[in-house]
């Protein structure tokens, strides 16, 4: 089994640089992740075991990382729930960089709880959730940061999260409903 060198983040943001024995880059990030770490990168751990794949694995890696993270996606299940939990928590008085690093651990999806430590990063370094989540538009609509910034504006975040949790639900049902009409049609 090949060993990888990884950089990771917990749980509290402290950065650690290790390696560790994996089948692949994959299994690496799911051990990571029971141990309370978020994989920030990866790469062969030495010299030999690239050379023996040609020299270009630690190459061939982030490229296929890179290409994982193109196709990477967040449902809106994920964000309704998100932006209702997020709404809960702040309205409980929680700060928002906690609240948000407590969501990104909470996540099932990796890639979108890579993205929420992103906005973390940059809530912490000053910049407004409005900006930290335009960062990411792929992720967040320009809906979902319109309201963000309305919500910032106005003290009611809170508020304004639960509205777009309660927005997303309402397309996420006519979506399931237009798709179950569109199989009742092909079956008939």
């Amino acid at each position: 089994m090949p060993n990888f060198k990884y950089r990771a983040k917990n749980f509290e943001g402290k950065e650690v640089s290790a390696t560790m024995e994996a089948l692949d880059a994959r299994e690496l990030g799911e051990k990571l992740k029971k141990d309370g770490y978020i994989l920030l990168e990866v790469g062969a751990a030495d010299s030999a075991d690239s050379a023996g794949e040609g020299g270009n694995s630690i190459k061939k890696l982030a490229q296929k990382l890179a290409a994982i993270e193109i196709f990477a996606t967040v449902k809106i299940e994920e964000k309704m729930i998100f932006s209702r939990n997020l709404s809960v928590m702040i309205k409980a008085g929680l700060p928002v960089a906690r609240a948000l690093t407590a969501l990104a651990h909470e996540t099932k999806n990796p890639y979108f709880g890579r993205v929420i430590l992103d906005v973390v990063e940059h809530v912490k370094k000053g910049d407004t959730l409005r900006d930290s989540f335009n960062n990411h538009p792929k992720v967040f609509s320009a809906l979902f940061v319109a309201m963000v910034e309305a919500g910032e504006e106005s003290g009611k975040l809170a508020e304004g999260l639960n509205i777009l949790a309660a927005q997303m639900k309402k397309d996420h049902d006519l979506v399931r409903r237009i798709k179950g009409a569109m199989f009742i049609q092909q079956s008939s």
